[in-house]
C-alpha cells in the first residue's frame, strides 16, 4: 500500500473500537486480513486516528485533571507501558502517561479527598 501504517495509531484506534461489541469484530478483521495480503483495515485505522481521536474527549481538561492529580513525577510511564510482547498493549495509557514527562504533581491538599456537606443547611 502507498499509505503508511502507524502501529501506535492502529493500536489506539483498535483499543477504542474494542469498547463496543458492534465495532470489535472490525478490529479482528483488520488484524487478520494482512495475512491474506489486504492491509487496508490497518491503513484505515491509522488514518482514522487523526480524525477520531481529537474529538473523542476534551483533551485539555483530561490532561489537566488526570496528569496534575494522578501523575507521579519520578515514575517512568513510557518504560512501564511499552509492552513489545503484546499485540495491543496499553495504547491509551501510553498516549496519556507516556506524554506526561514534564508534568508537575499538584500539592497533596488539592488531590486528597474532601467530604462536602450537600443538601439543605437548616
Amino acid at each position: 500500500m502507498f499509505l503508511p501504517i502507524n502501529p501506535g495509531k492502529v493500536k489506539t484506534v483498535a483499543f477504542v473500537l474494542l469498547y463496543h461489541r458492534s465495532t470489535a469484530p472490525m478490529v479482528f478483521d483488520a488484524y487478520l486480513k494482512p495475512e491474506k495480503g489486504d492491509p487496508s483495515g490497518l491503513v484505515l485505522m491509522s488514518i482514522t486516528y487523526d480524525f477520531v481521536l481529537p474529538n473523542i474527549m476534551t483533551w485539555r481538561e483530561f490532561f489537566a485533571i488526570g496528569a496534575s492529580a494522578d501523575h507521579e513525577p519520578g515514575r517512568d510511564y513510557r518504560a512501564e507501558l511499552t509492552t513489545p510482547d503484546f499485540v495491543l498493549g496499553s495504547p491509551m495509557s501510553l498516549l496519556v502517561w507516556g506524554s506526561a514527562g514534564g508534568t508537575v504533581a499538584l500539592p497533596e491538599k488539592w488531590t486528597a479527598c474532601h467530604y462536602l456537606r450537600t443538601g439543605p443547611y437548616w
